[in-house]
């Protein structure tokens, strides 16, 4: 079943799903860094945290992607 509107429910989600990223961003820097850089120790120590934030960026961007080539086909009037 197509979601009729579901060009305005992806922008509408989108600025919330980067905010989240970018929150999940700075907590897990928080806690991998050591001295300014990267700790392996401490970037194993939370690497559930490192993957759930790769997959969360990778959706993020594809979200992102799928977004603006909508509203391209949209624009040509192919989208539907």
């Amino acid at each position: 079943m197509p979601i009729s509107d579901i060009l305005s429910l992806t922008k509408t989600a989108l600025p919330a799903v980067e905010t989240l990223l970018a929150r999940a961003t700075e907590n897990l820097r928080k806690d991998v860094l050591e001295n300014g850089r990267i700790s392996s120790a401490k970037l194993e120590m939370h690497q559930d945290a490192a993957h759930a934030l790769s997959w969360l960026a990778t959706y993020t961007m594809a979200l992102r992607q799928m977004s603006a080539w909508a509203d391209r086909l949209n624009s040509d009037g192919k989208f539907g």
